[in-house]
């Protein structure tokens, strides 16, 4: 996690990242024994599967995944994006410049600030 609040830092620094991120969940299939994996709804594949839950977050702009967290669990779905919203905030003051979230999973937006 540490890495990549320095890297956050440094694509803020260079302007990279605008004030608008698409925050999605994806499943990660997962072939081996599964009796530790939750089942995940697998778009792709048109099914729930043995599988991890990840998101990502990407800047619409550049295509930067700034965020990644693959430890998400049916029971903190939701706090996983206000864990996000956290992340980004730890960024230096002035440095902060996120106004929406765009979320495929529950079909909307959230104004972030």
């Amino acid at each position: 996690m540490g890495f990549l609040k320095n890297l956050h830092n440094v694509w803020l620094d260079h302007g990279l990242l605008s004030d608008t991120c698409n925050l999605d969940f994806t499943t990660i299939p997962y072939w081996g024994d599964d009796n530790h994996l939750e089942n995940n709804w697998s778009g792709k594949r048109n099914k729930a599967l043995s599988s991890m839950l990840a998101i990502l977050a990407q800047d619409p702009d550049t295509g930067i995944i700034d965020y990644g967290n693959c430890d998400v669990l049916h029971e903190n779905q939701s706090a996983v994006v206000l864990e996000y919203l956290d992340f980004y905030k730890q960024a230096p003051e002035g440095k902060q410049n996120i106004n929406y979230l765009v979320m495929d999973r529950r079909k909307g937006y959230l104004r972030a600030n």
